[in-house]
């Protein structure tokens, strides 16, 4: 027996037939259509999960630090918001003074970020800006949750891909659930220093096929953003050299480089290439091994530097290098 999904309040005298359960199946019976419908019914009745049900599943960083008892209180301050097909729900450098989390549908984030460069060719300045699709979020999924710590600017802009029911969860809802004043720093320390930037690096760093970031939490993935750097290479420029240490993990963010491994047998060779959203080796980056392979620039593109060893946080930053769309072989996101 499935348990009500709704409440039902009559709000003045009113009359009503209702026809008992028992009664309604004896003279259904085993009528084929009939228990179809009431199948789909029960498959409704599953997707649609209460606020309480969906904040539970803790997929934010705020709601991880949150006890039972608080997630239960604020689940009672969740407003839903039924939205169609190709809504805006925010964008990216607006004020905000509220969360969204995904109770049912699916809503797609892009940042945008102007980087200043100078052509190798002309040494002329230029300015580039570029869209990245960061996330897709599905249900359960919570963001914009900086924007509730900090009460800062959306990070980026959210677009709902189907019809949805989004619930909203306000600052001052928040502040009312979150009672423990350590909770409160806690959460304020974790959020400090967010931006688009940061949002961008961390993407990056899930979207990569490498087995090293998923095995990272929340905090850590913000530490590695945070300590990001940026450089401009000119054409054909070595960003790893074949025989030397390494101190840096590269993430491509638009564009592609070229790798290479030279042998006494085999001589000088491209081997693969790097794509949107890899990463190049980290494990021998990080064990301080010397590198197998050249990595070069060849036209314009954009990259992510994550420094090997990085303390105080810095700007998030990006890396000119390569475009090309062909695949990488198995050197490119192996740990």
């Amino acid at each position: 027996m499935y348990r009500c999904v709704m409440t039902v309040k009559a709000l003045g005298p009113c009359e009503v037939c209702y026809i008992h359960v028992q009664h309604f199946r004896s003279v259904i019976g085993k009528n084929a259509d009939v228990n179809a419908v009431l199948r789909s019914s029960l498959t409704w009745q599953e997707k649609h999960k209460s606020p309480l049900q969906i904040l539970a599943q803790r997929k934010c960083k705020l709601l991880e630090i949150m006890s039972d008892d608080a997630i239960k209180t604020l689940s009672k301050e969740v407003e839903k918001m039924y939205i169609e097909s190709d809504t805006l729900l925010c964008s990216q450098g607006d004020d905000g003074d509220s969360m969204f989390i995904i109770i049912k549908g699916c809503a797609r984030a892009t940042c945008t970020r102007s980087i200043a460069f100078q052509d190798p060719t002309t040494k002329e300045n230029l300015t580039k800006t570029i869209e990245l699709e960061t996330q897709v979020y599905k249900e359960g999924d919570a963001f914009e949750d900086a924007c509730v710590a900090l009460g800062q600017q959306r990070i980026a802009t959210v677009l709902a891909l189907s019809g949805s029911c989004v619930g909203v969860l306000k600052r001052e809802s928040m502040s009312r659930a979150l009672i423990s004043n350590e909770l409160i720093n806690s959460m304020k320390q974790f959020y400090e220093g967010s931006s688009s930037e940061t949002f961008i690096a961390e993407a990056l760093m899930l979207r990569s096929p490498s087995a090293l970031f998923p095995m990272l939490d929340h905090r850590e993935l913000r530490m590695l953003a945070l300590g990001s750097q940026i450089q401009v290479y000119p054409e054909n420029a070595i960003l790893i050299q074949q025989g030397k240490t390494n101190h840096n993990i590269f993430l491509m963010l638009e564009g592609s480089a070229a790798i290479h491994v030279s042998s006494p047998s085999e001589g000088y060779q491209e081997v693969a290439r790097v794509r949107d959203g890899q990463s190049v080796r980290p494990a021998p980056c990080l064990l301080g091994l010397m590198t197998c392979c050249s990595w070069a620039r060849s036209a314009s593109s954009w990259a992510l530097e994550q420094p090997r060893r990085s303390r105080a946080p810095n700007k998030v930053s990006w890396l000119r290098s390569p475009t090309n769309e062909s695949k990488a072989s198995s050197l490119l996101g192996q740990t």
